[in-house]
């Protein structure tokens, strides 16, 4: 069953790698992250293609000729690969640049601006449409990406607003971190939903509307 097809503008972002030649002896350390780039690459073209349900770590041992041992010695299931997946992608996308430290606006855009960045990123666009065409099957997947949403982005987000808080009194960082994420979020599907794509200037109106929303909220709290 087809449950999440590939954008063509994401095409490139899944091209399958060739498969692994056997590894004698102990792996090298770029031996081993030719190995866990290729079991995700491959993993993220299957679920793309074929569903969560519909993908299997035999095929993906198959395709990238790494043993099933090797796999799941790095990921006891297959819940547990989708997870590292969306935690790792968010991780390298979200941890590119530190937030301004000294100015609540120029911090509060910083995360708008990054967090509608990483919503349009390839992959995570393909990993969003597989939780949207599983989420009511297998809800674990949506806690997954939901989790990694709330680490790496709402509470990085509220930690930030902490240490500037006392610029305007900011009574609940959280929630506003998570107002934040969410109007972002909401934003980009929106936008996605139009077929309007994120050039620079969408981007930047995009963050200045969320961002005035925000700003005078908080000075009304």
């Amino acid at each position: 069953m087809i449950n999440a097809k590939i954008d063509p503008k994401d095409k490139s972002e899944l091209e399958d790698p060739r498969p692994l030649q056997k590894v004698k002896g102990r792996p090298t350390r770029e031996q081993v992250l030719k190995i866990n780039e290729s079991i995700v690459k491959t993993a993220i073209a299957h679920f793309s293609q074929y569903g969560f349900t519909g993908t299997s770590i035999d095929a993906i041992a198959q395709e990238t000729g790494i043993s099933k041992r090797t796999i799941y010695a790095r990921y006891p299931t297959k819940q547990a690969l989708f997870t590292e997946i969306v935690v790792e992608s968010v991780t390298k996308l979200v941890s590119r640049t530190s937030s301004p430290k000294d100015d609540l606006r120029a911090c509060l855009a910083f995360h708008i601006r990054k967090g509608l960045v990483v919503m349009d990123d390839p992959i995570m666009r393909i990993l969003d449409r597989i939780v949207d065409a599983e989420m009511a099957l297998m809800p674990e997947i949506h806690n997954a990406l939901s989790n990694a949403t709330q680490a790496l982005g709402v509470d990085v987000i509220a930690a930030d607003i902490v240490q500037l808080a006392g610029v305007i009194g900011v009574k609940d960082a959280s929630f506003v971190a998570g107002a934040l994420v969410d109007m972002s979020a909401g934003s980009y599907r929106r936008l996605s939903a139009a077929n309007i794509p994120l050039t620079d200037d969408v981007l930047e109106t995009t963050t200045t509307k969320i961002l005035d929303i925000l700003m005078k909220g908080i000075s009304a709290w």
